[in-house]
């Protein structure tokens, strides 16, 4: 077993300067097994293998880089207001957000169901009973076949976008507008369809 030890000149700059605002000795790497303990040379900028010169200009570019960037007054990075707001990013937010409406609502759907003291037909028979009682079920059924059938067709529109087929502009908003009748037609027709 071999112990290698690295000061803070073997480190590169920019980990030496932020090891020397810690304030730490030197960093030990022990359980290390070198086969040759010799062949470890040190890393520093000078030793890593590229031109000096060339070196001096990707700092020299780097430097001009962000001065003009601080100049322009430009954004760090970007954020929403610089943005358009489209279509198919509305519907890839929505397909996250129906993910985990699915994963909420089973979490909190599922508790509720095995703590009834009845049968869950019970308390449907119990709603339906009441007046508008059948459109209050069929809404429910609705805001429960929604997210399910939205997320499911989404997901088969992103493996077909996986294997490349479907990614021209046209097809993309095409389809958005397919899957997102198609999802309400289906909720609508699960929702108020007797089992």
């Amino acid at each position: 077993m071999s112990l290698l030890i690295l000061s803070r000149n073997a480190l590169r700059p920019c980990y030496a300067s932020i090891l020397s605002t810690q304030n730490i000795g030197p960093v030990r790497m022990s359980n290390i097994t070198l086969l040759n303990p010799t062949a470890v040379r040190c890393i520093t900028s000078e030793s890593s293998g590229m031109d000096p010169a060339v070196q001096k200009i990707a700092k020299t570019e780097k430097v001009e880089f962000w001065e003009k960037n601080r100049n322009l007054n430009r954004p760090v990075s970007p954020h929403m207001t610089i943005y358009s707001w489209q279509y198919t990013n509305s519907l890839s937010i929505l397909h996250r957000a129906t993910g985990i409406m699915i994963y909420g609502g089973l979490a909190v759907l599922a508790v509720p169901y095995l703590s009834m003291p009845y049968m869950f037909p019970a308390y449907i028979q119990y709603l339906t009973s009441f007046t508008g009682g059948k459109l209050l079920l069929g809404a429910g059924k609705f805001l429960i076949s929604m997210p399910v059938i939205y997320h499911m067709l989404n997901g088969a529109r992103h493996l077909f976008w996986d294997y490349g087929m479907g990614l021209s502009l046209e097809t993309l908003r095409a389809s958005g507008y397919a899957i997102v009748g198609t999802s309400v037609l289906l909720s609508l027709l699960l929702a108020f369809w007797r089992f």
